[in-house]
């Protein structure tokens, strides 16, 4: 996996029982890439990011303005992170948005989890738990 794309893919392909709908546009700048519908009856948005070496993860200021508004609402939103050169997911949550652009992969994680045999029903449970 070296893309946000192939990150999408492989989450979509791997979650079950929800159902994803992509959001990036360029007149909305900050918006999440996906909006995901949970069969619980709620929806989360999340950001996808991809570090393939270092510390920092490639937060726009409009990302974090967007995360840092919508978390101060108690709106479900989170980041999530592939770290290629940790072998790791990381699940940030979307009031940790700030702290991650400024200290980067050094912020404490909502949840972590290998990438290579990643549970998914256990990232599952962890991004239900933004709601």
């Amino acid at each position: 996996m070296t893309t946000e794309a192939q990150f999408y893919r492989r989450l979509r392909d791997n979650l079950e029982r929800c159902e994803f709908t992509r959001l990036e546009s360029r007149a909305t700048l900050g918006l999440p890439d996906l909006l995901i519908a949970f069969e619980e009856g709620f929806f989360i948005t999340l950001e996808l990011k991809v570090v393939r070496s270092g510390m920092k993860v490639a937060l726009s200021a409009h990302q974090v303005s967007f995360h840092a508004r919508h978390a101060a609402l108690g709106c479900p939103a989170g980041i999530l992170v592939a770290c290629l050169n940790l072998d790791e997911i990381r699940l940030y949550s979307a009031a940790q948005a700030v702290e991650l652009q400024l200290q980067g992969l050094r912020v404490e994680p909502v949840g972590c989890w290998p990438l290579r045999r990643a549970p998914w029903h256990v990232i599952r449970d962890a991004l239900t738990g933004l709601a």
